[in-house]
């Protein structure tokens, strides 16, 4: 059983969640108008102007949801992490 930074082990550590953690459809919906609109896409392809665009329908609940079960379960998987840079 390796013991690294990168083993397969999982951990139940939970983070501690009250009504003071919580976010809401309409965080997400403020912090998606305020994204700028000329950056290039993520990985999944998407830029803030899909997100902008899709605003008007259940996205912010669903992004809102999916938040809160991250800092519910002190969890966030690893590829919400990657990205690539573009040297200039």
């Amino acid at each position: 059983m390796g013991g690294g930074p990168h083993n397969n082990r999982r951990h139940n550590v939970r983070a501690p969640l009250d009504n003071t953690h919580l976010i809401d459809a309409e965080l997400v919906e403020q912090v998606i108008s305020e994204m700028h609109r000329r950056r290039a896409a993520g990985l999944d392809g998407l830029t803030a102007k899909h997100l902008i665009f899709v605003t008007l329908s259940l996205l912010p609940c669903i992004l809102a949801k999916l938040f809160n079960l991250f800092i519910r379960y002190g969890h966030v998987p690893v590829k919400f992490g990657l990205s690539y840079t573009v040297p200039l």
